[in-house]
């Protein structure tokens, strides 16, 4: 009996222990949590106060040249406004200002990735400015010191961009986007069909959207809350620069067979649904080991890995297994970076899963491309069926190797592959009907300009 009841006080004892360290803890996080809320009150009072410093500079130097800002996030989104930021740039008509900025593809909770734009806008010969600071407040605070008339951001996805760097943070400036992709492919982007592609609220908060084609604007004024009043079209900005690439290219003369391999990021079916990496990545591995004649250039989408993670397919540690094991076989290279043409132009082949790459690889290199058909993806519009007159279709590795096959004997046999007529004709369809004669970065210049004037 007394050893139960020294038992019980003991259980007792420990039972009254953890109970005050959770007091302890649940308390110091309190007033952690007070102090994180104290600190964003006042981050956010700040914001305000510099931004009405900001706007009261605005009202008084009105006899000046507009200050454009480009915010640069996404390397691999950059081409869609790099040409607009030229075309800017040798205006004197305008000020411009290139920062780079911090994202979120890797992580949800880390913001990072400066840096590495920084880099890329250096070898571009890109004058900028790099906000890779930690505190999104201080990089917005320098933001409003330099007190931009218009911004230029390169997403509507504002989960990708730091806190303080969000588009409703951003107000004080006049928003304007240029779609990152070539153009509109697909019917909706969701089962659902409530369409945040073209009604989120930056959709809505932005000032300017200068879309591609009357069917992306058809889209807007059929999901958006604004029934397209900021829309404007001007044409594809993406693919007149990918057009006048191909006229410039020199393109991979070398013996050796090389494949583009770009997998999507919209592996579940509740976002488009066209990925098929998770079905394919050990079939791809076993290829290349077994196929040592066909160099392989891995570009994955930027998203894959945390699609992966996020859906649960594979774990971050099991992805990185993989990657590393996959770059190790002697005829496979790895490619992350933004500029990816110059890899077009060593290529002879592409293999994608969707969805730009089915308009983008035809426009800027005329090369063949394998399609492989997830069979679960969202309905494609009038203009993704015309890129996929282009591509080879296929939806089991076996008929994918038999393509691949087929075009590294037609190339180490100098003939032609049996798609060649067709790929032609499919190409100029989609020229004549989606790649711009006049140059759209013109046209943005030129509306900014009315813009500020008439103001």
């Amino acid at each position: 009996m007394d050893e139960n009841i020294d038992k019980l006080i003991k259980n007792q004892e420990a039972i009254v222990e953890r109970l005050n360290h959770l007091e302890n803890f649940l308390l110091s996080n309190i007033a952690q949590l007070k102090n994180d809320y104290n600190f964003q009150s006042y981050q956010q009072f700040h914001t305000l106060q510099q931004a009405i410093y900001a706007l009261s500079r605005k009202v008084s130097s009105q006899n000046r040249k507009p200050k454009i800002v480009f915010l640069i996030h996404h390397l691999q989104a950059f081409y869609n406004i790099e040409d607009v930021y030229y075309t800017f740039k040798n205006s004197e008509k305008v000020d411009t200002v290139v920062i780079a900025i911090n994202n979120h593809f890797k992580d949800a909770m880390i913001a990072e990735g400066a840096d590495e734009i920084s880099k890329e806008l250096t070898m571009k010969g890109i004058e900028h400015i790099t906000f890779n600071m930690e505190n999104s407040y201080y990089a917005l605070d320098i933001l409003l010191a330099i007190n931009p008339d218009y911004i230029f951001i390169q997403s509507p996805w504002d989960n990708d961009r730091p806190l303080a760097l969000k588009v409703p943070y951003l107000m004080f400036a006049k928003i304007l986007y240029v779609p990152y992709y070539p153009v509109t492919l697909v019917e909706h982007f969701k089962p659902e069909q409530d369409d945040l592609h073209f009604n989120s609220y930056v959709h809505n908060l932005a000032y300017r959207i200068y879309v591609q084609t009357d069917l992306d604007k058809k889209y807007f004024k059929k999901y958006q809350i604004l029934k397209a009043q900021n829309i404007k079209v001007v044409g594809s900005t993406k693919l007149y620069k990918l057009k006048t690439f191909r006229g410039e290219a020199n393109y991979n003369s070398s013996k050796d067979f090389n494949l583009i391999w770009a997998p999507h990021h919209s592996i579940a079916q509740r976002w488009l649904g066209f990925g098929v990496f998770h079905s394919i990545y050990k079939d791809m591995t076993n290829f290349a080991k077994e196929n040592t004649h066909i160099k392989i250039l891995f570009k994955p989408h930027p998203f894959l890995r945390r699609a992966l993670m996020e859906h649960q397919i594979m774990h971050k540690e099991e992805y990185d297994e993989w990657l590393k094991e996959f770059a190790s076989i002697e005829n496979v290279s790895l490619y992350e970076g933004g500029d990816y043409l110059p890899i077009f132009e060593t290529s002879d082949a592409m293999l994608t899963d969707g969805l730009s790459f089915l308009i983008e690889y035809p426009i800027a290199t005329g090369n063949p491309l394998i399609f492989f058909d997830s069979k679960n993806h969202q309905p494609l519009n009038e203009y993704g069926n015309m890129a996929l007159e282009y591509a080879y279709k296929v939806d089991s590795f076996e008929a994918f190797k038999e393509i691949l096959n087929h075009l590294a004997k037609s190339k180490e046999t100098n003939q032609k592959d049996k798609m060649y007529e067709k790929r032609k004709e499919a190409l100029k369809k989609m020229e004549d009907r989606l790649v711009p004669k006049e140059d759209p970065t013109k046209i943005i210049l030129e509306d900014v300009l009315n813009d500020w004037h008439n103001a």
